[in-house]
């Protein structure tokens, strides 16, 4: 992904927004679409950075993990 970087070359912090949406619209509840005791993910998945197990997490409510460490 490429950012826009200033004289001094450092990267732009900021965005403009260039519609509205209404309140509420495209928003689920955490876990809207999985079934209480679906398995999202296997034992044993690192969660990283870049994956998306960590929204996959958020998006089904999950607050905290236990790690085998």
């Amino acid at each position: 992904m490429d950012f826009d970087k200033t004289a001094e070359g450092k990267e732009e912090l900021e965005i403009e927004v260039l519609c509205t949406t209404p309140a509420g619209d495209n928003v689920r509840q955490a876990g809207s679409d999985a079934k209480k005791g679906t398995k999202v993910l296997d034992a044993g998945t690192v969660i990283g950075g870049g994956g998306g197990e960590v929204g996959l997490l958020g998006f089904v409510g999950k607050r905290e993990v236990r790690s085998p460490i």
